[in-house]
């Protein structure tokens, strides 16, 4: 018997296409950047910051991913993935939205104001889910520890690659913002997409599994609130410092409520 199948060979060759083509995509712009040498200087220095969290943060998902015996080729497929492919197929898919939003009669102004919290939360959190589970579905890896790491790892991936896109984009347009935006997406970072994704994916895969380890109230909160934050995140209403410090609260509570879950029980199905 094949090692892997022709239909597994299919999937493989779609998802490589997918990862080359995220590689000029979210490459092109820096490729083309013409700025100074000091200027590119100052990029790579605001690039280098986001090393603070993100180090940090991958000691921390292989720690959890040794303690779930989480194999390594789901977080290797799943970092990839939500770096090359969510980010790109998100940035489309945001665009459609807004599109469609424009078309049926949404105030110019209006969306102005709310595009980011219409779009980005539904459309972002939909992909980055959907890669999950097409990862689980792939490896036939039906395990709440597996589907929790795999979530977190596209997330973490897609934050890392939309936080150096962020600096590039304000760097083109102003120089003097990169280390400001770098240090903007730093202080975001503990309740970014890693979370969101994590949460949502795992709700979604005990609402489909019908589970009975927790009750159902739980896992409805589990897949609606991270949308909920995202959109809350990304809206006018976040004003201040301290709207923001409450909306990273609550995300941090609830993920350590899906973690205590996860973390203390390993399931002992494979």
């Amino acid at each position: 018997m094949p090692i892997i199948t022709k239909k597994q060979k299919l999937l493989v060759a779609i998802w490589l296409f997918l990862i080359v083509y995220g590689i000029d995509f979210e490459l092109f712009p820096l490729i083309n950047y013409d700025g100074s040498a000091v200027n590119q200087v100052i990029i790579l220095f605001s690039t280098l910051l986001l090393g603070i969290y993100i180090f940090p943060m991958s000691l921390a998902i292989r720690f959890l991913k040794n303690h779930l015996k989480t194999p390594n080729k789901f977080l290797i497929i799943a970092l990839i993935s939500g770096g090359l492919i969510t980010g790109w197929l998100s940035s489309i898919g945001n665009g459609l939205v807004y599109s469609l939003l424009q078309s049926i009669g949404f105030d110019s102004y209006f969306l102005q104001d709310w595009e980011a919290a219409l779009t980005a939360p539904f459309v972002e959190e939909s992909i980055k889910a959907l890669m999950t589970f097409a990862i689980i579905y792939f490896f036939k890896a039906f395990k709440k520890e597996t589907v929790f790491m795999t979530g977190l790892t596209v997330g973490f991936g897609f934050q890392i690659v939309e936080d150096f896109a962020y600096i590039l984009t304000d760097a083109t347009e102003h120089i003097d913002f990169s280390i400001g935006t770098a240090l903007s997406r730093m202080s975001g970072a503990l309740s970014s997409h890693y979370l969101y994704t994590s949460v949502f994916t795992l709700g979604i895969f005990l609402l489909v599994t019908k589970s009975n380890d927790i009750p159902k109230k739980k896992i409805i909160t589990w897949t609606i609130l991270p949308v909920f934050l995202h959109f809350l995140w990304n809206s006018p209403l976040n004003v201040s410092s301290v709207v923001s410090a409450v909306l990273v609260t609550i995300a941090i509570f609830l993920f350590v409520d899906v973690l205590s879950f996860i973390y203390q029980k390993p399931s002992m199905n494979h």
